[in-house]
C-alpha cells in the first residue's frame, strides 16, 4: 500500500470538492437546514418533555451524519464511474485497496467536520449543550460512521455487480432503511416482522442508546455492545464482499460495460 498514491487521490477529492458547489451544499447547507428545522421544533416540544426534545434532535443531527457518511462514499465512486475517472484511475498503479481507503477517508473527514458543525448550530443557535455527553456521542458517531461506510461499500459492490440501473440506492438507501431503525420511537412500537427487520440495522443500535443518553445522561458497556457489534460487522464483512464483486467485475468485463 502506497500513501502517496492515496493522498494524491484525497488532494483531488478536495478539489473537486472546493469548485463543486453542489457538493459543498450537500455537506454544510441542507443538514444545517434540516437540523434548524426540528430545532424549532425541539424548542416547541421540550415545555412538554425536554428529554424527548433533546432526542429528537440529536437523533436528527446522527440521521443527516449517517446519510452524509454514507452518501459520501457511494456517491464519490459513483462520480467516479460518471465520469470515467475510475476507468482512469484503473490505468494507474493505484491498487483497489488504496481507492477505497482514500473514499473511506474523504468521507470520515466530510462527516465529522458536518457533525461539528451541527453540533455548533444547536449550541449557538438553541442553546442546547451537548458537553456533558460529547464522549458518548462521539463514540456512537464513530460506530455510526463504521455502519454507514460498511452500507455504502456493499451498495458500490451491488451496482458493480447488477449496474448504474441501481445508483439511486447510492442516495437513498439510508433514508430507505432509517425510519425501520426506530429513530424517533421505541422499538416496541414495530409490528414483529418490522421489528425483525430493525434489528437487522446497524442504525437501530445507535438510536436506542442516544434516547436512553437523553435521559440519563450516561451509558454502560452493555448499551455499547451491541452498536459496535451491529456496526462493526457491517463495516468488516463490506470489503471482502467488494473485492470479490471487483474482481468478478473486472474478468467478466462488467467493469467497461459500466460505461456503455
Amino acid at each position: 500500500m502506497n500513501f502517496r498514491r492515496i493522498l494524491a487521490l484525497l488532494q483531488y477529492d478536495f478539489a473537486i470538492l472546493r469548485k463543486n458547489k453542489h457538493r459543498l451544499m450537500e455537506m454544510i447547507y441542507f443538514p444545517i437546514v434540516s437540523v434548524i428545522a426540528w430545532g424549532f421544533f425541539v424548542v416547541y416540544a421540550q415545555q412538554f418533555a425536554f428529554q424527548a426534545a433533546i432526542a429528537i434532535l440529536v437523533v436528527q443531527i446522527f440521521w443527516q451524519f449517517a446519510y452524509l457518511s454514507q452518501s459520501s462514499v457511494s456517491m464519490t465512486v459513483m462520480e467516479d464511474i460518471w465520469s470515467r475517472t475510475l476507468r482512469e484511475l484503473l490505468s494507474t498503479p493505484l491498487t483497489t485497496t488504496e481507492f477505497l481507503l482514500a473514499r473511506i477517508i474523504f468521507s470520515l473527514i466530510r462527516s465529522f467536520f458536518a457533525l461539528f458543525v451541527l453540533f455548533a448550530v444547536a449550541y449557538f443557535v438553541f442553546n442546547f449543550n451537548f458537553f456533558a455527553t460529547l464522549v458518548p456521542l462521539l463514540i456512537l458517531a464513530t460506530l455510526a460512521a463504521l455502519g454507514s461506510m460498511g452500507i455504502a461499500i456493499l451498495v458500490v459492490s451491488v451496482i458493480l455487480r447488477y449496474g448504474t440501473t441501481l445508483s439511486f440506492l447510492s442516495w437513498s438507501i439510508v433514508t430507505g432503511i432509517m425510519f425501520l431503525a426506530a429513530p424517533f420511537f421505541p422499538l416496541s412500537v414495530l409490528p414483529q416482522p418490522l421489528l425483525a427487520v430493525a434489528y437487522g440495522i446497524p442504525y437501530t443500535w445507535i438510536f436506542e442508546p442516544i434516547k436512553k443518553l437523553a435521559v440519563t445522561n450516561s451509558l454502560t458497556f452493555a448499551d455499547y455492545l451491541p452498536a459496535i457489534i451491529s456496526n462493526l460487522f457491517y463495516f468488516v464483512i463490506s470489503f471482502p464482499i467488494f473485492f470479490y464483486v471487483f474482481e468478478k467485475a473486472r474478468e467478466k468485463g462488467r467493469l467497461i460495460r459500466l460505461w456503455e
